[in-house]
């Protein structure tokens, strides 16, 4: 969980904030306004640099937005004319084999907007698996650090077609812990919107997020089957307070189609940690949603003088 008060004073001296918004009662969402989902294309400039976690420019990662498709220059830039626009967001998704994939968004200004995207590479690194290999008639238990993800026996069948899987199984798991530093470039989308189950919608307050990848020997992709489901178990960050540490906290997915989070299920406190059931693997977050609002305020430095606005 990013400290917006250590943030803000550790960068620009000091500031004066002010919130509005809706009332902001603990679980009660009714006052929130209901989700629409729109689907267009926008005739606007995109474009942005695609790196690794280390700040090295990707070349070759395939980008994709509605029905057009680019891949990035050996500086890691792409471009479009145009992006498919999702509530007035544009919706960008990165792929490249070796990597993460990752689905970015961005508010369209003045006819363009800058989509930027950070992918984690599919080997061992801080909140990513060694790429475990196990038989799919056996199941396995998959650990980043403290996070757990339980895969069930005879439970994975091929994404694309539904047909059965039988053999080796290689297992990727990406745990991004939300006091990361890299926390708001890596993860997906570009803001922590989301949807509840009945429609509402709401900002989100990550408790942490996780990516299972899990392909076969020449690398195509395999998914729960239907009626299988996979055990979450996620580690209580440091830094949440008691007050935080609900009995209960709703489990989310990353839509990619509509580039927002949407409620599916519930993880339920065990000790230092929080383990609920899922039906298929994506991104998937472990959140509390609250209520949007506004921030008003100014800027100063150690003199009493504002900042220009940029």
């Amino acid at each position: 969980m990013m400290n917006i008060k250590n943030w803000l004073y550790g960068t620009i001296a000091t500031c004066s904030l002010m919130l509005t918004g809706c009332n902001n009662s603990k679980g009660d969402l009714s006052d929130c306004e209901n989700y629409v989902f729109t689907d267009s294309v926008s005739n606007s400039y995109i474009y942005g640099f695609v790196s690794d976690v280390d700040g090295n420019a990707l070349a070759n990662v395939l980008v994709t937005s509605g029905k057009d498709t680019t891949v990035t220059s050996e500086n890691g830039a792409y471009s479009f004319d145009r992006c498919r626009a999702v509530n007035g967001r544009c919706v960008i998704k990165f792929e490249e084999n070796e990597y993460f994939s990752v689905v970015r968004t961005a508010d369209i200004d003045n006819g363009e907007a800058r989509v930027d995207a950070v992918l984690m590479p599919q080997d061992t690194k801080e909140g990513v698996t060694e790429i475990t290999r196990f038989y799919n008639s056996q199941g396995a238990t998959i650990k980043v650090g403290n996070m757990q993800i339980t895969i069930p026996a005879n439970s994975l069948v091929y994404e694309n077609d539904g047909k059965p899987f039988y053999g080796s199984v290689f297992a990727s798991a990406y745990y991004l812990n939300p006091n990361s530093e890299n926390f708001t470039k890596e993860m997906p989308g570009g803001d922590m919107s989301g949807v509840t189950v009945d429609g509402k919608s709401v900002i989100l307050l990550s408790y942490g997020m996780v990516e299972v990848t899990l392909k076969d020997s020449v690398n195509k992709k395999l998914q729960l089957k239907e009626g299988a489901e996979s055990t979450l178990s996620f580690p209580i960050p440091e830094g949440f307070t008691e007050n935080q540490k609900y009995n209960e906290i709703p489990l989310w997915y990353f839509d990619d189609e509509k580039g927002t989070w949407v409620e599916e299920g519930i993880a339920t406190k065990n000790g230092d940690s929080y383990s609920g059931k899922i039906k298929h693997f994506s991104w998937h977050n472990l959140d509390y949603p609250s209520k949007r609002a506004s921030i008003c305020g100014r800027v100063i430095n150690k003199k009493d003088s504002l900042f220009p606005m940029y």
